[in-house]
């Protein structure tokens, strides 16, 4: 059974979700950005697979997954022995032990961080699809399946029972660092395009820079 009054006491958005799909069962969820919105909306869930907007639950959700030959929990431990630069096994431990954290039914992991008070999302990058290799983060306009749901390659199942907001680590700053990781506009022309990007060639096309900026154009 889903208990919807410890998840709506913790204030977590939950609301009803398709599976297969894994997105909310409301057609308007990504108009709610408060917690009376979506309780609103949402009323008395009976289906027993739920999830949460992340927005209005002021939550960030690192969605680790283990599969494609990519392995989103070593990914993540990498990147944040980096960042702290602690040893690659005491970073795979702490994701390992993380207080609040979900089984995903393909093996993955959904670790669960807060906003500290008074904090907001960045605008952009709080939610986005491969940020490391195997590793997604659902944080503004987001949405995550959460425990008791089952698709038919299992359930969604908390690692250990919690019952209070407190336990939700805050946001730390590794993870501040992931969601301001960039790709570059060059970068991303380069692996879309597989050209080099457009350079911008001054009006006056005798002058040396460019003559310059044209030879290094055509030599990409």
């Amino acid at each position: 059974m889903c208990d919807l009054a410890m998840y709506r006491a913790q204030q977590l958005a939950v609301v009803p979700a398709i599976l297969p799909g894994k997105r909310p069962a409301l057609p308007s969820w990504r108009h709610l950005h408060t917690l009376e919105q979506v309780d609103a909306q949402a009323g008395d869930i009976e289906d027993p697979n739920v999830g949460f907007l992340c927005e209005p639950s002021r939550i960030v959700v690192v969605d680790l997954d283990l599969k494609n030959g990519e392995d989103g929990l070593a990914s993540l431990a990498d990147w944040i022995a980096d960042s702290e630069g602690d040893d690659q096994g005491i970073s795979m431990k702490y994701c390992e032990d993380h207080p609040v954290q979900a089984m995903t039914p393909s093996g993955g992991r959904h670790l669960y961080f807060q906003l500290e008070d008074g904090l907001d999302f960045p605008d952009t990058g709080s939610t986005r699809t491969g940020v490391l290799p195997g590793v997604d983060l659902r944080g503004k306009g987001g949405f995550i399946m959460a425990p008791p749901s089952r698709s038919n390659a299992g359930e969604y199942r908390w690692t250990r029972p919690w019952s209070m907001r407190d336990e939700i680590p805050v946001v730390p700053l590794w993870l501040h660092e992931l969601m301001e990781k960039r790709t570059s506009e060059a970068d991303r022309s380069r692996a879309w395009t597989g050209q080099a990007p457009a350079l911008a060639i001054p009006e006056e096309p005798g002058s040396e820079i460019a003559q310059a900026l044209v030879g290094a154009a055509l030599k990409s």
